[in-house]
């Protein structure tokens, strides 16, 4: 056999052998539940499953070779390209290896919420991108949500319409009591009922707030900085904690939906901070920063424990509303004690 043709048959095995890895390479991602979607050092896409094809409503055909920012929300576009660049330049990974929640857009414009993990691969500069599609989960936590928020609703309408009726007619009987009393002369006893009465009457002022505070209201966004300033001084009244609202710059927020978790949220962390952490005074923050809206509550008291943030109910709960409106929420101790809650909500796109 001459060299030549020993040679060819070696290429020809090697091709058949490349060939069957990229038959199974292709088999393995498009078996994949998630999406992959691989791109080159421009953006352009090389490789999109099918997962990706089903999440994003392109077909494998339409997005190969098309630069992956078709993937992104609008305002987001025209970044990427920049975003690429910048690594190119300083090879300074800025999400590379990192797991995020971002929006994305479909075929046919809808933006959803996405879970992104993007490595680099090798020195190819490739980047791989796996994409887990949030948005069955996303309802499914609203779900929950909203059946939480209907029991709320149901237990403080029941607090307003029974309740503090049942205290009201208790505290006049005492107070008839008081008077019946004091006409017979017996007042020491009067006095008992007396206090009686008021004790009463407190307790249903505590029982009114109390179910004001869990009745579900929607929130307008541009009623926002104003409840959120009722609240500090409910919370102040209500606790005897010195509370104060802080909202330097004007804001924009459009989303009535988002506005309503934020105040839910300030709401908690608030009620957490006097009735757990024993602070004597609470500042509740709301501006516009580079990032987007900021909404911040900060206190003095004991702070809050490491675990305390993965277990909580109230901030679990927290957590799940900020995801909802595609914020970012963390709890952390404060500089020198205490406790801040801050939620980040990306900036919106114009209508």
């Amino acid at each position: 056999m001459s060299p030549s043709r020993s040679l060819q048959q070696d290429l020809q095995a090697a091709n058949e052998k490349l060939r069957r890895s990229e038959e199974q390479i292709r088999a393995v991602l498009d078996n994949t539940a998630d999406a992959v979607v691989v791109i080159d050092s421009l953006g352009g896409i090389v490789t999109f499953n099918r997962a990706a094809s089903r999440i994003f409503g392109y077909s494998v055909e339409e997005a190969m070779g098309r630069n992956v920012k078709l993937l992104l929300p609008p305002e987001e576009r025209e970044r990427h390209d920049s975003y690429l660049e910048r690594y190119r330049r300083s090879r300074v990974p800025h999400i590379l290896g990192a797991r995020r929640e971002v929006t994305a857009a479909r075929r046919d414009g809808t933006l959803f919420p996405i879970e992104l993990t993007v490595v680099e691969v090798g020195r190819q500069e490739m980047f791989v991108g796996v994409i887990h599609d949030l948005s069955e989960r996303r309802a499914l936590q609203e779900e929950v949500l909203s059946v939480a928020m209907l029991q709320l609703g149901r237990i403080g309408q029941e607090l307003h319409d029974s309740t503090q009726q049942e205290l009201s007619g208790l505290s006049m009987l005492a107070r008839g009591l008081c008077e019946a009393l004091e006409k017979r002369g017996l007042h020491e006893p009067a006095a008992m009922a007396a206090r009686l009465s008021d004790g009463i009457a407190e307790a249903n002022l505590h029982v009114r707030s109390l179910a004001r505070g869990i009745v579900p209201v929607p929130v307008r966004a541009v009623e926002l900085a104003a409840l959120l300033g009722e609240l500090a001084r409910n919370v102040e009244l209500s606790h005897g904690v010195a509370c104060r609202l802080e909202c330097p710059s004007s804001f924009e927020l459009r989303d009535d939906l988002a506005a309503t978790h934020l105040y839910r949220i300030a709401q908690e962390a608030a009620w957490n901070a006097v009735r757990h952490a024993k602070a004597r005074s609470v500042c509740i923050r709301l501006e516009q920063n580079g990032e987007g809206l900021l909404l911040e509550v900060s206190d003095d008291g004991i702070g809050i424990e490491p675990h305390a943030a993965r277990h909580g109910v109230g901030l679990r709960l927290m957590q799940h509303r900020c995801e909802l409106i595609g914020g970012r929420l963390t709890v952390e101790r404060g500089k020198d004690r205490g406790t801040r809650v801050v939620c980040t909500v990306a900036r919106q796109p114009k209508p």
